[in-house]
């Protein structure tokens, strides 16, 4: 099997892959980032979505400078821009047209990132992502990503998504960094008693079918501290594996991710939050190409290959980027999926 593209030689080209990177799970991942939005924009009405803490303020979003162009402020009713912007990531989940496809998606994530008042990490995430996907998916000009086969692209724009993609990485690296790093300046994250106060927070507790055993189990010196401690150290680990070209390594540090955001999802009700992470969890450690010499699984067979099958899972993995809850959070709950200040 033969491929368009050249070994690697310059310094750019063994930091960023030279093969397409339309691999197998790009798309499901920005399928899951837009359907973390689309469901927070179906679930939460209007009010929930742009409420005041001044009682007798009308919710309503901010206008104000920049996002004056959002979405939410274009169109006066919050309800219909939201059904709007419902619809609009719909067409990201059909797998449409992506180079414009991924404008919309940007338009609608940055618009909630704007103007919606209880915000979460994840919405700042999905804007910032939804942004740098959009190099990536100008490389495929397929009409319907989930029936045809992709096509092969020119070097330059393999090269410009893939820096998109590494961009990614380097976001989630961030976010991961400084949420480990910054539990050593909390005396009860060193301590190791964290997690005892956090599942009886009265707005991110455990849920009350959770909170008697998680409880006991964290009134055990040894149970609070492995998991407080054990928590800093998933976060770092898993932010080590998106710097490594190992498939195998990625692939343990995704599933400790996945695993760690579904606990959270499940423990605090991030729902939303989680599935942001998932997504660009996927983009970094499955998605982005390896960045070494190109590879078959790592991206889009050249044209004499066309008619072999795609082989770009797991084996075409890596890329950084993540978050953790923010200062304030818009998070489906477990058992509403409403919205919350934290």
């Amino acid at each position: 099997m033969t491929t368009n593209e050249a070994q690697p030689g310059t310094l750019l080209e063994r930091l960023v892959s030279t093969t397409s990177p339309v691999t197998t799970w790009l798309h499901p991942a920005r399928a899951l980032l837009a359907l973390a939005t689309l469901l927070t924009l179906a679930v939460n009405p209007g009010p929930t979505l742009f409420h005041s803490s001044d009682p007798a303020t009308v919710a309503a979003p901010e206008c104000s400078g920049v996002p004056a162009v959002g979405l939410f402020c274009l169109v006066p009713d919050p309800d219909v821009a939201r059904w709007i912007g419902a619809g609009l990531l719909c067409t990201v989940l059909a797998g449409l047209f992506p180079p414009v496809t991924a404008v919309l998606h940007w338009y609608v994530s940055v618009s909630v990132f704007w103007t919606i008042t209880p915000m979460e990490g994840g919405d700042q995430l999905a804007a910032i992502v939804t942004l740098m996907l959009i190099p990536v998916c100008l490389t495929d000009t397929r009409w319907m990503v989930w029936r045809h086969t992709p096509k092969p692209s020119s070097r330059t724009r393999n090269i410009i998504g893939n820096t998109a993609l590494l961009l990614i990485a380097a976001q989630l690296v961030i976010v991961y960094a400084n949420s480990a790093i910054a539990k050593f300046s909390s005396a009860p994250w060193v301590e190791g008693t964290a997690l005892w106060y956090w599942m009886q927070h009265p707005a991110f507790g455990a849920p009350g079918w959770l909170s008697g055993p998680a409880l006991d189990l964290l009134a055990q010196p040894l149970g609070t501290a492995v998991l407080t401690w054990g928590t800093i150290a998933l976060e770092l680990v898993v932010m080590a594996s998106i710097f490594s070209t190992q498939r195998r390594v990625r692939f343990v540090g995704w599933s400790l991710g996945v695993l760690f955001h579904l606990l959270i999802a499940v423990v605090i009700g991030l729902v939303s939050f989680g599935m942001v992470m998932v997504a660009v969890l996927t983009l970094v450690l499955l998605a982005r190409p390896t960045g070494a010499a190109p590879s078959r699984g790592d991206g889009v067979p050249s044209r004499s290959d066309e008619e072999e099958p795609l082989d770009g899972d797991l084996r075409g993995a890596d890329a950084p980027m993540a978050t953790e809850p923010g200062t304030h959070v818009l998070a489906m709950s477990t058992n509403g999926l409403g919205t919350s200040d934290r």
